[in-house]
């Protein structure tokens, strides 16, 4: 096989913006026509934590963004139907190849992407975590360079570049310095043969959106609930408050809440905010989507409440920015209130929608 001296392959543009495993799953998946399709399909359902021991929220959508995950049946990278892809491990890059590069380049020849964590203080680009998965897309033997893209411009997606040497020296520090693997996740040290190389390419399929599958997901997202067990387990943890659906913003205010009350040990976290803005988002785009393909109307009052909903939580997600700026309770008490206000509309609109369907 001759290797090319340059590979770049195609991305396409996100919607989403919370997880930026997220976006780079829609970078590949939303290369193929209607893989749009499946989005609108699927991503309606939200299952968020509270986190009594690191006192933080996460919230994610049902799927979740996440290429490897306790429960595989969650992860959006193995139901994506516009996804093939696999894992490697460390090991058996090792032992079959020079380094880690001429892995990468290989399979970039290949047509594939790869994503694999990363400690990141050593890279000249990266994200404000200890470690994090690094998303590479292409590379310049001449420059001797990788080109990678996270949401490394202040949470937005953007392109970079990472040197040959410095990804190099990462990549050994992480995994094969000293005892091994330097990953740690609660507090534990992984073992290397956990931390998986996910490599992925677009994958050509004709999905349809499919109306009843739509309706119950968006039934358990107004009932507060997730019952679709025989699509994905979702198993019960300790240590944590679950919300699902539309109980999202339950967790959302609890959260503020416990600033409000005292803040010094709350972590203060935006993508709770975030994900709630891309959920408004997707909401906003499906009524388009509805009314093209004939699936259902809506009148101007219901696309301006549903517009409002939207710019609501872009509201509320600078209000949660101007307080971490300000450190004053002001911003969080008003977040309430509009919060309060756009479960009250969201409900009122989805039932509807429920109606219609």
């Amino acid at each position: 096989m001759v290797m090319s001296e340059r590979k770049i392959l195609d991305l396409a543009k996100p919607i989403l913006r919370t997880w930026s495993s997220g976006s780079n799953l829609e970078s590949i998946a939303l290369l193929q026509e209607n893989a749009i399709e499946w989005m609108f399909d699927n991503y309606i359902n939200l299952i968020g934590h509270w986190s009594y021991q690191g006192n933080s929220a996460l919230l994610a959508f049902i799927p979740e963004n996440f290429p490897i995950i306790e429960d595989m049946s969650l992860s959006a990278w193995l139901r994506c139907p516009f996804l093939s892809f696999y894992y490697v491990s460390h090991d058996f890059v090792r032992n079959r190849f020079d380094n880690i590069l001429e892995y990468i380049m290989f399979v970039i020849e290949e047509g594939y992407y790869i994503y694999l964590d990363m400690f990141q203080e050593t890279l000249s680009v990266r994200i404000g975590t200890k470690y994090h998965r690094t998303f590479i897309y292409g590379f310049d033997k001449k420059r001797r360079i990788l080109y990678v893209t996270d949401h490394y411009n202040r949470g937005k997606y953007a392109l970079a570049e990472l040197g040959f040497d410095e990804f190099l020296n990462t990549y050994e520090f992480t995994y094969w310095d000293n005892d091994g693997c330097k990953l740690t996740g609660s507090g534990k040290k992984i073992i290397r043969e956990r931390q998986q190389i996910t490599v992925a390419k677009p994958k050509s399929f004709q999905y349809e959106f499919n109306v009843d599958w739509f309706k119950l997901q968006l039934k358990d997202y107004l009932d507060a609930t997730y019952r679709l067990h025989c699509a994905a387990v979702i198993t019960e943890t300790e240590g944590y408050k679950r919300y699902f659906g539309i109980g999202s913003y339950d967790l959302a205010m609890d959260y503020l809440e416990m600033l409000i009350e005292d803040d010094r040990e709350i972590v203060k976290d935006w993508k709770v905010f975030t994900l709630i803005c891309d959920h408004k988002k997707l909401l906003r785009m499906r009524l388009d989507f509805f009314q093209e393909r004939g699936i259902c109307n809506f009148s101007r009052e219901e696309k301006i409440k549903y517009d409002m909903l939207y710019r609501s939580s872009e509201v509320v997600l600078n209000l949660f920015i101007k307080y971490r700026v300000s450190r004053k309770t002001e911003p969080l008490k008003k977040m309430k209130e509009i919060l309060k206000s756009m479960k009250s509309t969201e409900s009122e609109l989805l039932r509807e929608l429920l109606n219609k369907l």
